[in-house]
């Protein structure tokens, strides 16, 4: 099963080696796609072997970053696209959990699940809200596994920034593809920092809500 994991950064030099080092033991290749960073991030990922990158001149956030490189990965022909962060949130070593269930289960998209318990207060109280308002578990993580074939029936037009990982939910739904939810690490510390501006993201959920039901009129 080829697998290819696509990786959005921005700012993260502190931990970009470490997680790319570390993916490539678990992938066939990384896609790595820079977000406009003004530090070293771009640099110190060219170094690892074999990941390609993607840069853009401006910071356009992570749902542009996140669809830019799941276009370049279709290129590659995998059967599996894994969504992950830079900043060390997400474990490398966790990706054959999300993987098995692909494997064993004929699951079609693997979400990765962690304890809202063990999140720092205001993420976890956000991560609540969305899962009321959206239906699912821990809706905003975005260490993902799902195969290429269902990935690209996905029309993720119209979603901004974090609301990526909404997006993506959203559609599966649409897609009837059923969407399975593995416990995975929550991992939290001083040196992981949230780039999330709750009060923009609220506003651009209700924008993005407001232009999906447009659509839906539409057609």
């Amino acid at each position: 099963m080829k697998t290819i994991a696509v990786i959005p950064a921005y700012n993260e030099e502190r931990h970009i080696k470490s997680v790319l080092e570390r993916t490539r033991k678990y992938v066939d290749k990384i896609i790595v796609v820079d977000d406009g960073s003004t530090d070293n991030t771009a640099r110190i990922a060219r170094k690892v072997p074999g990941i390609e990158i993607i840069q853009s001149k401006e910071n356009r956030g992570k749902a542009d970053a996140v669809s830019i490189g799941i276009k370049k990965a279709f290129q590659y022909k995998p059967d599996t696209i894994i969504l992950m962060d830079s900043d060390g949130q997400h474990l490398p070593e966790e990706i054959p959990l999300l993987l098995e269930h692909i494997k064993k289960d004929n699951a079609v998209f693997v979400s990765g699940e962690r304890a809202h318990t063990k999140k720092p207060l205001l993420r976890a109280f956000a991560g609540i809200v969305v899962d009321f308002l959206v239906g699912g578990k821990d809706i905003l993580c975005g260490f993902k596994a799902i195969k290429a074939d269902a990935l690209k029936k996905f029309d993720l037009e119209g979603s901004k920034n974090y609301l990526i990982e909404i997006a993506l939910h959203d559609e599966a739904r649409r897609n009837k593809v059923r969407i399975d939810y593995v416990p995975i690490s929550t991992v939290y510390s001083k040196h992981i920092k949230s780039k999330i501006d709750y009060k923009r993201e609220f506003l651009s959920y209700i924008a993005y809500r407001f232009n999906k039901l447009k659509r839906s009129i539409k057609q």
